[in-house]
């Protein structure tokens, strides 16, 4: 039963993809992972912080440039809805 929600969850949103055209689908994929992969890269540089992410092995500018990253994804779902 646990699973029902995820289910149904991910059923709409192949339902909706199915529904639009397959290269506004495939935009609205790639911004979505961009956003989520942007707020995972937020939350651990705002818990482990600027310092602990580099000598973790995260280059600055690929923190840096997840935010400009996600603000033109989500600029990209914008233009697709």
């Amino acid at each position: 039963m646990a699973y029902v929600r995820p289910a149904c969850e991910e059923y709409l949103w192949l339902s909706y993809l199915n529904s639009i055209d397959s290269q506004a689908a495939e935009k609205l994929v790639i911004a979505l992972m961009l956003v989520e992969n942007n707020r995972s890269i937020e939350a651990q540089r705002r818990y482990f912080g600027d310092e602990w992410m580099t000598r973790g092995g995260w280059p600055l500018s690929h923190i840096e440039g997840s935010v400009t990253e996600s603000t033109t994804a989500k600029e990209s779902i914008e233009d697709i809805a």
